[in-house]
């Protein structure tokens, strides 16, 4: 529709993505299964990768990079992502491993940023709701943009 606006997701907001999927889980099994259930509905943006043997930032770079780059297709399926990553509480696959505490808490120091942008509530509003967020600083949703 000519004239419409939307918001865009913030860089910032993708960025804190990013270094959130990178460290929470240790296993790539565990970050490959939570990835394809969480991408369930859109299966296509894992197509070609091989979370099981990539590196997890090389496949959380490729994954947050096709989110984005398809924003108009994907945006709804990026929120509820960044939703549900930031309302991670579960981090006891890093607490096993060697030096878990340390993980642990970059973990959670990550989790953290991320749900900053959702103006630091950790139970979340829905996915509606966000696309109506204003526009304040690390605010998920950050630009209007024209269609």
């Amino acid at each position: 529709m000519p004239g419409a606006t939307t918001k865009q997701i913030s860089p910032n907001a993708y960025q804190a993505l990013r270094d959130a999927l990178s460290v929470i889980f240790w296993w790539k099994r565990s970050f490959a299964r939570y990835m394809r259930t969480a991408l369930r509905d859109s299966p296509e943006v894992l197509g070609g990768l091989d979370l099981k043997s990539m590196p997890k930032r090389e496949a959380v770079d490729e994954i947050v990079d096709r989110l984005m780059r398809r924003e108009d297709k994907y945006q709804a399926v990026t929120l509820r992502l960044m939703l549900e990553v930031a309302n991670r509480t579960d981090f006891s696959e890093l607490a096993d491993v060697e030096d878990g505490a340390a993980k642990v808490a970059v973990a959670r120091a990550k989790v953290e940023a991320l749900t900053r942008g959702f103006h630091g509530r950790a139970a979340g509003p829905g996915v509606d709701q966000l696309k109506g967020a204003p526009d304040q600083q690390g605010c998920v949703l950050s630009r209007d943009i024209s269609e």
